[in-house]
């Protein structure tokens, strides 16, 4: 059963929390990726392998599609053509305005990994007919952009291994200039997250911005404008400050900036001009969502005790939004004075014992859904100081063994970064 709480205008003066109002969507462990067309027709894809097509503003949804595989992204380029990304090999395409889907995967050329294209984290179509894509934001394959310009029929690949470890988001203002992010946690750099820019279809790319903190991602990228570029920082428990990433120049130049001291999970950014946005994601205790008037200057905290995971905004124009996390929200000036955000439990749970501990931890992982894991050991300032166990796991109980023997007493995290988002225990070693 779902709690709910109602959550009234007044609570928060400087947000207009009135705004975000719920869609009559399924509840899912997560929605990754929303997709309008237009203020009427939209699409939605989520961690249980489906796709939900609106044809009325987000008020009522549909299942349209059935997958084989967790859906991260999705990205229309007209009308018929669209594409979906999974993270786990499969990439669709439909030519008839999402009636149909086919498994295109076996188009695309990976021959730099076994396995062949992992999935695709990011979608980006600047035109008509042509189609970016990158993935992914495991680091268990090679990191990669991919580009067809006829519609998805023909496919070019980049191994980005040079610039990266691992790629989460794309954008492309035209068929030849874009960015992706991602992080670039390299032995010969340690950029921590990065953004790349390409002004020749990916044939070259220039960093343009690191965060210079190892293990930090720049999950997702933003323009309300083409003008003002803004980057969401997914960081490591511990970290001392939540930021995020500025350009003010069409994303030539970056600066980081600070949205409050103290860390939390943040996957999401969207800005609805240059002066007014948010940035989020979740903790284990409450969804985390702030707001900012002044171009990111200052936030206000407006989180709520919701455990939503929030991952991408959508923009249709300055007075329509969408957001995505355990539901699909919708951004409108006119809304009505109320939020109703569901509350579920995390569909994952991390437990560690001994604790406080010696010498030897057991690390307890249930599993609630098949996901890519990645369990890693960092300090109390965010610094990973150890990998314990990278693997693609299915639902169920898995238990590890691990030695800590070494590490001097104090205090460290034990964090769990599944596709669902990020999980952390305290740990103490006396």
């Amino acid at each position: 059963m779902y709690k709910y709480f109602l959550i009234a205008i007044l609570a928060f003066p400087y947000f207009s929390l009135a705004q975000w109002k719920t869609t009559d969507i399924p509840l899912a462990s997560r929605y990754d990726d929303v997709f309008f067309l237009d203020k009427t027709n939209g699409w939605a894809v989520n961690s249980i392998k489906e796709v939900y097509k609106t044809t009325d503003g987000g008020a009522t949804w549909s299942l349209n599609f059935k997958a084989n595989s967790y859906l991260r992204s999705i990205e229309f380029s007209t009308e018929q053509i669209g594409y979906l990304g999974s993270l786990f090999t499969s990439i669709y395409r439909t030519i008839d305005g999402g009636e149909t889907w086919q498994d295109i995967s076996d188009r695309i050329p990976f021959d730099f990994a076994e396995g062949g294209v992992p999935g695709a984290c990011g979608l980006s179509a600047p035109s008509a007919n042509t189609i970016y894509m990158c993935g992914i934001y495991s680091s268990e394959a090679p990191p990669f952009v991919s580009k067809s310009y006829d519609a998805g029929e023909t496919w070019t690949t980049y191994d980005m291994s040079a610039y990266a470890t691992c790629l989460v988001d794309i954008f492309f203002i035209d068929d030849m200039e874009g960015f992706v992010t991602g992080c670039d946690d390299r032995e010969s750099a340690k950029n921590g997250g990065i953004i790349l820019h390409t002004t020749d279809g990916g044939e070259s790319w220039e960093n343009v911005h690191e965060t210079k903190n190892e293990g930090d991602y720049v999950w997702k990228i933003q323009t309300p404008d083409t003008v003002n570029f803004f980057g969401a920082v997914a960081s490591n428990p511990g970290t001392p400050n939540i930021t995020f990433a500025k350009s003010t120049d069409k994303g030539l130049t970056w600066t980081s900036k600070i949205v409050r001291s103290g860390w939390d999970h943040i996957q999401a950014i969207g800005f609805k001009d240059a002066q007014t946005g948010w940035t989020g994601g979740s903790s284990q205790e409450r969804t985390v969502l702030f707001e900012t008037h002044d171009g990111g200057d200052s936030w206000e905290d407006v989180s709520v005790e919701d455990q939503s995971g929030f991952n991408r905004f959508f923009m249709i124009d300055g007075s329509t939004l969408f957001l995505t996390g355990r539901q699909v929200y919708k951004y409108e000036n006119d809304a009505n004075d109320e939020i109703l955000l569901n509350i579920e439990k995390e569909i994952h749970q991390l437990s560690v014992y001994p604790n406080p501990t010696r010498n030897q931890i057991n690390i307890e992982l249930n599993i609630g859904q098949y996901t890519r894991t990645h369990l890693n050991l960092f300090d109390t300032e965010g610094k990973h100081l150890k990998e314990i166990r990278t693997a693609i796991l299915g639902e169920g109980l898995h238990q590890i063994s691990f030695s800590v023997e070494d590490l001097a007493p104090g205090l460290y995290y034990v964090a769990l970064h599944t596709n669902e988002g990020l999980n952390y225990v305290k740990l103490i070693k006396e």
